[in-house]
């Protein structure tokens, strides 16, 4: 019998990630595939590289009846209709509005199955929350990459369908914090400004800055610390406000945990929070198995 495989993407401002998942385990079944863009990638080279990757983890497969494939990406998107609408406005995938990559994938790849599209933020969550010993739990998935992605769930639900205090289902990178929006402060936009200001230095990325920190580099490790105590001022208003019983952080920021952790925990423990904050140990996975959790769910 033919093995039932859904095909999870993960797409975010600096890497198209791609994997297979079981139909009935719902755990990935093959290696993941993963490729390195730039945000302001050409829209032909793009599509290519999506399906290439696509294409290479059905090869992988034997015996398998595709159910369907499923792809997370960051707003702005069209998740209904699968069309990018981004317009430079958070500095990603420009070059890539108004593209249709439902149809391109089913035009290159020849599939005649469902394509479905969700918030890369809420894909995350999904994924992790599978990871929670009970699914009962009001949880909040943030990632901290080229943007600030954030969801809240409960019973693989979004809270914001049954609360009323949390705005565009969850969404808050464009939410009001200090003198812009929470993006301008949690992204790998703000840490390289930050650093810049700090040292006259532009670093290429954040794991520059992180490696800098590594070093002793005092400004490196104060910009971290400075960053840990604004996120958790941020998150902090909404575990109260929502009653969130877990944070959970993934995104390419997180591999700098070790340097901004302890001062976001610090804010919980002085606010006499019982919230847990934790890292993601797969955030990668989460997500790929998300997406597809989205489709299924609904």
């Amino acid at each position: 019998m033919d093995k039932g495989v859904y095909i999870g993407a993960d797409i975010g401002g600096s890497h198209i990630s791609v994997a297979g998942v079981d139909a009935d385990t719902r755990k990935i079944c093959t290696a993941v595939q993963r490729k390195q863009i730039s945000a302001d990638i050409e829209a032909e080279s793009f599509i290519g590289i999506l399906n290439s990757l696509i294409a290479l983890s059905l090869s992988e497969i034997k015996d398998y009846n595709l159910q369907g494939i499923c792809c997370a990406f960051p707003s702005a998107f069209d998740y209904t209709n699968g069309i990018a609408q981004y317009d430079g406005s958070n500095n990603k995938f420009e070059k890539l509005v108004g593209l249709n990559v439902r149809k391109l994938i089913t035009g290159s790849l020849a599939v005649f199955v469902p394509v479905s599209f969700c918030n890369d933020a809420h894909s995350f969550s999904l994924g992790e929350y599978a990871l929670l010993p009970n699914t009962q739990m009001n949880m909040m998935a943030i990632t901290l990459g080229s943007g600030f992605g954030s969801s809240f769930i409960n019973d693989y639900r979004l809270l914001s369908v049954t609360d009323a205090a949390i705005p565009n289902n969850g969404e808050l990178y464009n939410w009001p914090y200090k003198s812009g929006v929470a993006e301008d402060y949690f992204s790998s936009k703000a840490l390289i400004d930050g650093y810049f200001l700090k040292t006259g230095i532009r670093a290429e990325g954040v794991k520059e800055i992180k490696m800098a920190a590594e070093e002793k580099d005092r400004s490196a490790i104060e910009l971290f610390e400075s960053f840990g105590t604004d996120l958790g001022s941020f998150l902090l208003q909404w575990a109260q406000r929502s009653h969130i019983e877990v944070i959970v952080i993934g995104g390419s920021i997180s591999g700098a945990w070790d340097f901004f952790y302890p001062s976001l925990i610090r804010v919980f423990a002085d606010a006499g929070s019982a919230c847990k904050v934790t890292l993601s140990d797969h955030p990668e996975e989460a997500s790929i198995r998300g997406a597809v959790f989205s489709y299924i769910t609904g």
